[in-house]
């Protein structure tokens, strides 16, 4: 780092916070952060700690994934407002237990205090034992009709109802990594004892983010709501797959960076050793979404999590055709991130690498003529003082124009520009990326919707 750190990194702060003014944004711990984030629900067949693939008894015996998984999603608690951890049918033994997340949770306990220093967001490991439960036993598999229904309820599917009956207007993510039984047992019961108004205006908060189908209910989800939210990954999700091999997992995640780090399982089935994670695109999606890069409304655009197809006829996404190669296609970029997280959890914030800031100047969407000469202009920072480097791209996975835009000094931060082809009724989608040269090096993106009249 440079020298006279506290002056410089003072001055870049106030810097950064400056270029979001106009909007709502919260001082939390080392940097300043916009205070809306994604509400996220997670289900996991999540095994105990001391799982294994081949050998023990049936309870102890499971894929450690969903561990990988868990590791990575707790160094991002502090961009979601986590509202629940639902425990669902796991291991070989088919046994849900809350315990197994709440094991997990007491190693996280060890670093937060750490990770507070980063971002004063992070929640309290109390916080996320208080919102952990107990989902059913016996589903993992299982045909819908036989998990569904009266006499069926866990304490998981209450909880989900009573939080889609709060006032807090916003969607509730549901990042399904194991069976959706919880989930669909609380979305069965609304359909069978609320008005059809009730039921219409309480599934229009519900987001849904399936990693493949693991019991009947997610084929039931799809077949009996049409207009609910579902992104149907059926192997998008093997995009994470060997994204880093046991070299880089033991330098970076499972050495000397705390309790929470040195769990992480070095293999999971059906893979080589190092980073599995199938069921991390489900989150990964919104931790893009919070870096600028997507709209988690619209899956159609590329994202840490994938980018999928609409269904056309029902409110369901399903893999695009280029399937977990829109998730590699940012491994090295999501590695480095997770990397730079898991230096927060033993590092001081002066020896840490942390976000840059970047902000499109003007609006995110706006209207424009052909032929039109569109000037892009953006103010950037970075919180520790790195250089940074601007690259302005056309999004042509998301937008609609037929034309391969050229964008002048596309690597000029407030000089760049392109000229508006001559497609009137079609989309223009430019994204703004701003890398700094820390170690690792991190990414912030912006996107903006160009409109041809």
């Amino acid at each position: 780092m440079k020298a006279f750190f506290p002056i410089i990194s003072l001055l870049i702060v106030l810097a950064s916070t400056a270029l979001a003014q106009d909007e709502s944004r919260e001082q939390s711990g080392g940097l300043a952060r916009s205070s809306a984030k994604p509400r996220v629900v997670v289900l996991t067949d999540f095994p105990p700690l001391d799982t294994s693939i081949d050998s023990g008894p049936a309870h102890k015996r499971s894929d450690p994934d969903d561990i990988q998984s868990m590791v990575r999603f707790l160094l991002y608690a502090n961009d979601f407002d986590v509202e629940g951890l639902v425990a669902s049918s796991a291991t070989f033994a088919n046994i849900a237990n809350k315990q197994n997340i709440r094991d997990i949770l007491n190693l996280y306990d060890g670093v937060v205090s750490n990770l507070r220093k980063h971002d004063g967001r992070y929640p309290t490991a109390d916080h996320l034992r208080s919102i952990t439960w107990q989902g059913r036993s016996g589903t993992y598999g299982r045909p819908a009709k036989d998990i569904l229904g009266p006499d069926k309820d866990s304490e998981a599917s209450e909880k989900i109802i009573a939080l889609l009956d709060g006032s807090d207007p916003r969607p509730i993510w549901f990042c399904v990594w194991g069976g959706s039984c919880d989930l669909a047992q609380a979305l069965w019961k609304i359909k069978e004892t609320r008005s059809a108004l009730e039921v219409e205006r309480l599934l229009s908060k519900v987001r849904v983010y399936l990693i493949g189908l693991q019991d009947g209910t997610g084929q039931w989800l799809l077949d009996t709501f049409p207009k609910l939210f579902v992104i149907a990954a059926k192997n998008t999700w093997m995009g994470m797959f060997g994204a880093s091999d046991l070299a880089w997992v033991n330098a970076n995640i499972r050495q000397d960076h705390g309790g929470l780090g040195a769990i992480y399982p070095t293999v999971a089935m059906g893979t080589k050793p190092g980073v599995k994670e199938g069921d991390s695109p489900s989150f990964m999606y919104l931790v893009s979404a919070c870096r600028g890069l997507n709209d988690p409304d619209q899956p159609d655009q590329p994202s840490w999590g994938g980018q999928f197809v609409h269904d056309l006829v029902r409110n369901h996404w399903t893999d695009h055709p280029a399937g977990d190669k829109t998730v590699k296609r940012w491994n090295a970029t999501f590695e480095n991130d997770f990397a730079a997280r898991m230096d927060w959890c033993v590092k001081a914030f002066k020896d840490a690498n942390h976000t840059p800031v970047a902000r499109v100047k003007g609006g995110l969407e706006r209207v424009v003529k052909p032929g039109e000469t569109v000037k892009l202009k953006a103010a950037a920072t970075d919180p520790d003082g790195n250089r940074i480097t601007t690259k302005w791209w056309q999004s042509t996975e998301a937008d609609s124009v037929a034309a391969t835009l050229t964008i002048a000094n596309s690597d000029s931060l407030d000089n760049a520009s392109f000229v508006v082809p001559n497609e009137p009724g079609k989309q223009i989608q430019i994204i703004l990326e701003v890398t700094d040269n820390g170690t690792p090096s991190l990414v912030v993106y912006q996107r903006v919707v160009y409109n041809i009249n």
